[in-house]
């Protein structure tokens, strides 16, 4: 009999994420970003996933902006849409900040601490590993969605 061997593949994302907790809307929360932070992010295509136990696809709203002197891309993904929610944990979290790329000289702290005085955001925490059972299987689909963006140069 044939011993049959088995392939496992562990995924790490190469995104830093902080949570957002908002009330207001997607492009209120971009305009007071790029105002406070000196960023300039543009709307991308919707990222569009089935979440779990799901039938239809919703949309999701991101926003981008590339940082070509230190080589981050900024992705604002929303996270709650009436059809339904992308990421269960933590729970009532509106936004998720996702930092590509970030190497080791990036102080995520730091940046979740200046997030925290734009006005109109209630909260903002960094993220290590808490984003719910299926949050590898949305990251990786995301981070194809996301490298094709700035390869086409959509995110510009």
């Amino acid at each position: 009999m044939v011993k049959k061997t088995k392939l496992s593949v562990k995924y790490t994302p190469d995104f830093k994420t902080i949570a957002l907790f908002s009330q207001q809307k997607d492009y209120r929360i971009c305009w007071l970003m790029n105002h406070h932070l000196n960023l300039d992010m543009k709307r991308l295509p919707d990222f569009c996933f089935t979440p779990y136990k799901h039938r239809e696809t919703i949309q999701f709203p991101v926003y981008s902006y590339s940082d070509r002197a230190n080589r981050l891309h900024y992705f604002l993904l929303t996270n709650k849409r009436p059809e339904g929610i992308l990421f269960e944990l933590p729970k009532n979290m509106d936004y998720l900040l996702l930092i590509k790329n970030p190497g080791t000289g990036f102080d995520l702290k730091a940046f979740a601490e200046k997030l925290r005085k734009v006005d109109h955001i209630q909260g903002a925490f960094p993220l290590e590993n808490g984003l719910g059972s299926r949050s590898d299987l949305i990251l990786y689909d995301f981070e194809l969605f996301a490298d094709e963006t700035i390869r086409s140069g959509t995110s510009d």
